[in-house]
């Protein structure tokens, strides 16, 4: 089968002959139901996420230990400040052992000085939270506002957008205990919000977008700080995603090539379709970064890569900007796995320029621009790609996709991945291990991906062997 040769198959730069090698029908076979979720476990895991991942509303937390505020729970989505000091921690909750879930803030400014310094990769920090704030299971996809001092993310237990104030080092959700209520929190139609990408902040009124893995809409919300009640989180219009026939649809990612060079900004979403339940395919869907007010009217481009390429479904995407070589959207793929790279025109249209493997099962995938220090300094772009199945951070080249470094078994499960472009350092939260890994990006002058340290010492493997 495509799944079974593309992990197989060397890396390929000639996308013709690489997809004109494939029997491309065989790819249409239908996909097990424990592929839709981003968090794509072994067999072994506990069977309870399978249950979760297609209707994690249903799901709640049975525990009656308070959730730890020193140190995250099978952690998902990170975020870093802009400055790069301060950095947020989905603590998931994953197997329901505690009350609830949580985020935690690290102050990490004199951390990774330390840690780039001392350059030992088992160094551990044991007291790098200083703030938490409860909130429902299943925190990911944080975002940090351009200020630095809000952050907005979603929780899956509930279908629930939250906002949270960054003041130095506190994290709080108002006066609330939890954070799961209005004027912060925002009830959402859609089943399993996922991403949340900020589309405009004038440091009044925010506007933004989520997606969902269990709907065909996204919903376009607005976050108005002059507002202290149920008018602080709208939904300003939804965006359906449907099309045709299909049954049932589920929006994974969404990402913005902001306006340039006279061009109006361009959203680029990857959209799973799923026949009876079934995921069975995907689209990466352009259109316009809709006015206030107008997203209903957006006009839709659609490109079915499961055609073009025989992948079933994406997990992340990344815009990376070129002057040279010309911007590119770059995504992960699952059934099989795999990475893409697609040239974007003037007019937004998409061409498939690069096809290649990875490591085992990716799930988070950051661009990492790098000044690295020579005679001159030279501007170096690199990808950055977790593999949760292979327990490997990669390191690739954003123009032909080959991997340049790669840092394996230094924590179990990596799954999201930050990136402070200004200190040259990568952030990994490890979910099977309850840690956040801490890389070097660069090492004596040269682009060099190196595990230095880690916050919060990593839960050791279970004795049987299973996770």
């Amino acid at each position: 089968m495509i799944f079974s040769e593309l992990k197989q198959a060397p890396r390929e730069t000639d996308v013709a002959a690489f997809v004109a090698a494939k029997a491309l029908p065989k790819s249409r076979q239908p996909a097990s139901a424990a592929s839709m979720a981003r968090v794509v476990s072994p067999s072994s895991l506990s069977p309870l996420f399978a249950a979760c991942a297609l209707s994690v509303a249903a799901c709640s937390g049975t525990g009656n230990k308070p959730v730890p505020i020193d140190q995250p729970v099978f952690p998902l989505g990170l975020a870093l400040s802009p400055d790069g000091d301060r950095l947020l921690v989905g603590s998931s909750n994953f197997d329901f052992s505690y009350d609830s879930g949580a985020v935690l803030l690290a102050n990490v400014a004199g951390i990774r000085d330390d840690l780039v310094a001392g350059n030992d990769p088992d160094t551990v920090v044991t007291d790098a939270y200083i703030s938490a704030v409860r909130v429902p299971e299943f925190a990911d996809r944080l975002v940090f506002t351009k200020d630095g001092e809000t952050a907005l993310f979603t929780t899956r237990d509930g279908n629930l957008l939250h906002e949270v104030e960054v003041d130095g080092d506190t994290v709080s959700c108002g006066e609330a205990a939890i954070c799961n209520g209005r004027p912060n929190v925002l009830q959402l139609s859609g089943n399993d919000p996922f991403d949340v990408l900020v589309l405009s902040d004038d440091g009044t009124v925010l506007r933004g977008l989520v997606s969902h893995l269990g709907s065909s809409q996204a919903e376009i919300f607005i976050l108005d700080r002059s507002q202290s009640d149920t008018k602080r989180l709208t939904v300003e219009v939804e965006i359906d995603f449907l099309r045709g026939n299909d049954t049932s649809t589920g929006v994974r990612d969404v990402v913005e090539r902001s306006a340039r060079r006279g061009l109006g900004a361009t959203i680029f979403a990857g959209v799973e379709r799923r026949e009876s339940g079934v995921l069975v395919g995907v689209d990466i869907v352009t259109f316009p970064t809709p006015a206030p007010g107008r997203a209903a009217s957006a006009s839709f481009v659609r490109q079915d890569i499961t055609t073009q390429i025989g992948t079933r479904s994406v997990r992340d995407m990344a815009i990376v900007d070129d002057s040279e070589n010309g911007d590119a959207l770059i995504v992960l793929l699952q059934n099989p796995d795999g990475i893409a790279r697609f040239a974007i025109d003037d007019d937004a249209q998409l061409t498939l320029t690069v096809l290649a493997n990875t490591c085992v099962q990716p799930l988070g995938l950051a661009v990492a621009p790098l000044n690295v220090d020579g005679v001159d300094v030279v501007d170096v772009t690199r990808l950055l790609v977790t593999c949760h199945g292979s327990d490997e951070v990669v390191a690739l080249d954003p123009l032909t996709l080959r991997t340049t470094d790669a840092a394996r078994f230094y924590g179990r499960g990596p799954y999201d991945v930050v990136v402070d472009a200004v200190h040259n350092v990568a952030w990994v939260s490890f979910f099977l291990d309850n840690s956040v890994g801490v890389f070097s990006l660069v090492s004596d002058g040269e682009p060099r991906l190196t595990p230095i340290g880690r916050l919060g010492v990593a839960t050791p493997r279970p004795e049987d062997g299973r996770e």
